[in-house]
C-alpha cells in the first residue's frame, strides 16, 4: 500500500496545535491529541445581520461574499416595487445608490463585482420593462435597454458579457449584452418564467435551472448554445444562484418558501446543508463556497440574511446574548468602561422622570454588584472613563439642569470643577485624565459646544457641526466619533482630529437615546437600541449598526426594544444595560461579540 510520503512527496508534519496559518488540504499529527488531522471544508449557514429594510422577491450579485449587493424588489405596504440598493461588507449591510427605476423580478450580472454590478428587465408595477442600469459601487446610470421587456427573467455574466433568458410568458428568448447593447442569442431549449435568481455563471459558461411552478429542469450555455444537464432534485421556481459551472449552488425557491440548498460539481446535484429560513426570491451574491442571502418571501417580505461557508475556519457570526439584570431598573443612566469591566450610573424613573437615581453598579462580565452612591441625583448624563477611574458630567436632577461633576476611583464619588454651564444629554468619550464632553442640553436648547477635561480643569474646543443631543459617541478626546441623537433623530456623524469636526458618513437609521461603544475608536464603533424622532417610529427600536471608518452598516439586531440605556464597550464587545420601552424601565443587560473565524483541524478517523 502507498504511504503518504509516496502519494504527496513530502512528510506529515508533528505538531503540538494547528499549522498558523492554514491552507485547506493540510495534513498534520496533532501530539496533543494523538491523532492525524487535517483542515477540510464544513458547510453551513448561519444567521447575518439584518438588512436595512424589508424586502421581498429581490435580486443579488457580487462576485465575493464581502462585497455583494442586493437591489430591486418588493416592499409593505402593499409589495411596492422598490429602487433599494443595498451592499454586504463581510460584516453588514450599508445603503447603496437606489435604482432609477424601482422594480421587481429582474435580473443581474450574478459574477460581477458590486463596484461594476448590471441589472436588467423587470416589472415596475404597471408594466415589463426592459430597462438595463449599471452600478459603479455609488450610483446607477441607465445603459441599453433589452430587446424585450420582460419579468422573472434569469441573468449571469458580468457588466460588459451579461446574458438574459427566460420570463414573462414563459420565453425561451437570450439575449447577451456586450457592454453597450444587447443583441439576440440562441434559445434556450426548455423556456419557462419563474426563474429570476436562478441563473449563475460567466457568458461562456453559465448555468440557469428550475421555473414555474416546480421544474427541475437545468440548462449550461456555452455562449453559443444550450446544453440540458442534470436536473435539480427538487423542483422549484425564483431560487437563489450562485457561482461556476464547475462549483455553483441553487439555494430556497417556491412554492412554499423552501430551504433546499443543492450544490454542482460540474456534473451533479447533492443537497445540504439547508437554509435556516426558506425563502423564495431571495437575493444572492458571493461563491458557491462563501455566498450571502437576503431578503425574499418567507412568505412576508423579510430583512434576514444567512451566510453560507464552506471552510475550514468555523464562522461564529456577531451576536447579542443576555448578561446580568441590573440591580436597579432605570433609564436615562450612563456607562463606562468594557464588557467585562462596566459601570452604571445615575438614571431616573419612568416617563415623567418621578424617581432620580445617584445608585452606582459595577460588572464584572457576569453579575452587577452596589458601588458607592453618587454625590447628585440624576440622569441623562457624560459619563467616560473606566469602572475604577470614571467621569460624570452634568444631569438632569432636583431642581433641573445641572453643571455638576463627579469623578470614581472604584468605590467612591468626589465632586470636582463643574463644567461652566448647566448640561444634560450630552455624550461622552475619553479618560479621567483626557476626556471629551460634546453637545447636550444647555440653557439655549440644544448646544454644540465641546469641552476636553485633563482631570482637573475643563477647555471649551472646537463646537461640532449639528447642535443635538443623546447622541451616540466613540473614540478617545483627540480622536472621536458623535453621531445621530436629538432632535429628529437626525442621520448626522462627525469625527473629530482634536481641533476640528468633520462630516462623514450618515447613519443608516437615525435616532436618539441609542447606547454606543464608548471606549470605541473613531473607526469602529457601534450604535444600539435608541428611539426614532418620527411618527412613522415612535417606539424604541432593537436596530445596531457599526462603523467602519468609512460607512455605516447593519449588525444583528439586539433581543429587547429600550431607548435611555447605558453602555459602554468596543464595536466587538459592546454592552447595553437599563433603559425604557415605552413607559416600563428595564434591567435588562445584553452583551455583544462580534464575528469571530477560527481555523478548526478535523480528525481522520480510519475506523
Amino acid at each position: 500500500m502507498s504511504t503518504y510520503t509516496e502519494l504527496k512527496g513530502l512528510r506529515v508534519k508533528y505538531l503540538a496545535a494547528n499549522p498558523d496559518p492554514g491552507t485547506a488540504g493540510d495534513v498534520w499529527y496533532d501530539s496533543a491529541a494523538y491523532a492525524l488531522k487535517a483542515f477540510v471544508g464544513r458547510a453551513a449557514f448561519s444567521s447575518g445581520p439584518l438588512l436595512p429594510a424589508v424586502l421581498g422577491s429581490t435580486n443579488g450579485a457580487g462576485a465575493s461574499q464581502d462585497a455583494a449587493i442586493i437591489m430591486s424588489g418588493t416592499e409593505p405596504p402593499g409589495n411596492t416595487d422598490s429602487g433599494d440598493c443595498y451592499e454586504y461588507n463581510g460584516s453588514g449591510w450599508s445603503t447603496g445608490g437606489s435604482l432609477g427605476t424601482a422594480r421587481s423580478g429582474g435580473a443581474s450580472s450574478k459574477n460581477a463585482p458590486q463596484t461594476a454590478c448590471l441589472f436588467f428587465g423587470g416589472n415596475d408595477g404597471s408594466n415589463d420593462v426592459a430597462v438595463t442600469e449599471l452600478y459603479n459601487g455609488t450610483s446607477w446610470t441607465e445603459v441599453g435597454d433589452m430587446n424585450d421587456a420582460r419579468r422573472e427573467v434569469a441573468g449571469f455574466g458580468i457588466s460588459t458579457a451579461a446574458v438574459a433568458v427566460m420570463g414573462t410568458g414563459d420565453t425561451d428568448a437570450t439575449e447577451e449584452f456586450n457592454g453597450t447593447s444587447w443583441t439576440a442569442g440562441n434559445d434556450l431549449n426548455t423556456g419557462r418564467g419563474g426563474a429570476q435568481q436562478s441563473g449563475f455563471g460567466i457568458l461562456t459558461a453559465g448555468i440557469v435551472a428550475g421555473g414555474e411552478t416546480t421544474e427541475t429542469n437545468a440548462e449550461q450555455y456555452d455562449g453559443t448554445n444550450w446544453t440540458a444537464i442534470t436536473a435539480i432534485n427538487t423542483g422549484r421556481h425564483v431560487c437563489a444562484g450562485v457561482g461556476t459551472t464547475s462549483g455553483g449552488r441553487i439555494v430556497g425557491g417556491n412554492p412554499g418558501q423552501k430551504a433546499n440548498n443543492e450544490a454542482w460539481d460540474g456534473s451533479s446535484w447533492s443537497e445540504g446543508p439547508d437554509l435556516a429560513t426558506g425563502r423564495g426570491g431571495g437575493g444572492i451574491g458571493g461563491t458557491s463556497n462563501a455566498a450571502i442571502i437576503g431578503g425574499g418571501n418567507v412568505p412576508g417580505q423579510t430583512a434576514t440574511s444567512e451566510e453560507f461557508n464552506n471552510t475550514f475556519e468555523v464562522v461564529t457570526q456577531g451576536a447579542w446574548a443576555s448578561g446580568g439584570a441590573l440591580t436597579t431598573a432605570r433609564k436615562g443612566l450612563d456607562g463606562a468602561g468594557t464588557q467585562t469591566a462596566a459601570l452604571a450610573f445615575g438614571g431616573a424613573g419612568v416617563p415623567g422622570d418621578p424617581d432620580k437615581s445617584n445608585a452606582t453598579e459595577e460588572y464584572d462580565g457576569s453579575s452587577w454588584t452596589n458601588g458607592g452612591n453618587m454625590v447628585g441625583l440624576g440622569g441623562y448624563i457624560a459619563g467616560f472613563g473606566i469602572q475604577t477611574a470614571a467621569v460624570a458630567a452634568g444631569r438632569y436632577g432636583p431642581p433641573g439642569a445641572q453643571a455638576l461633576v463627579e469623578e470614581y476611583n472604584g468605590s467612591a464619588w468626589s465632586e470636582v470643577t463643574d463644567l461652566g454651564h448647566t448640561l444634560y444629554g450630552a455624550s461622552g468619550v475619553g479618560t479621567l485624565t483626557a476626556g471629551l464632553v460634546m453637545g447636550g442640553v444647555d440653557p439655549g436648547g440644544q448646544g454644540t459646544e465641546a469641552h476636553t477635561y485633563d482631570g482637573t480643569n475643563w477647555t471649551e474646543v472646537g463646537d461640532i457641526n449639528t447642535a443635538r443631543s443623546h447622541s451616540g459617541s466613540s473614540g478617545t478626546s483627540t480622536a472621536a466619533l458623535l453621531f445621530s441623537g436629538s432632535p429628529g433623530a437626525n442621520e448626522n456623524t462627525e469625527t473629530w482630529d482634536g481641533s476640528s469636526w468633520t462630516e462623514v458618513g450618515d447613519v443608516i437609521t437615525g435616532r436618539f437615546g441609542a447606547g454606543s461603544s464608548m471606549t470605541g475608536t473613531n473607526t469602529s464603533a457601534l450604535y444600539f437600541g435608541g428611539r426614532g424622532g418620527s411618527p412613522a417610529d415612535p417606539d424604541s427600536t432593537t436596530v445596531t449598526e457599526g462603523w467602519d471608518g468609512t460607512s455605516w452598516s447593519t449588525r444583528p439586531a439586539m433581543a429587547q426594544q429600550r431607548t435611555y440605556m447605558g453602555s459602554s464597550g468596543t464595536a466587538t464587545a459592546a454592552i447595553g444595560f437599563g433603559g425604557a420601552h415605552p413607559a416600563t424601565t428595564y434591567s435588562v443587560t445584553e452583551e455583544f461579540t462580534g464575528a469571530t473565524t477560527a481555523e478548526t483541524g478535523s480528525t481522520i478517523d480510519f475506523d
